[in-house]
């Protein structure tokens, strides 16, 4: 589903409806929102995602998308 091609703004709607779709209240910020609203004239190469909900609920759900938890609160994908 995600592979090296796919786009930080397709990843970014992958995440955000697969949490929505569990029941999930997250909102983007950080260096990813504003990627998209200056309209790449700033880049950046992560996802900051803000919620109230525990990792340990956010895992199953991002791990369907291949995403694995990492050390702290962090999740990577291997694409």
């Amino acid at each position: 589903m995600i592979s090296p091609e796919t786009s930080l703004e397709e990843i970014a709607a992958l995440v955000s409806c697969a949490l929505a779709e569990a029941g999930i209240d997250a909102v983007l910020s950080g260096g990813g929102a504003v990627t998209f609203y200056s309209h790449n004239e700033y880049m950046s190469t992560d996802l900051d995602f803000i919620t109230s909900v525990r990792k340990k609920h956010i895992a199953p759900v991002v791990g369907q998308l291949g995403f694995e938890a990492s050390e702290g609160k962090d999740f990577h994908h291997p694409n």
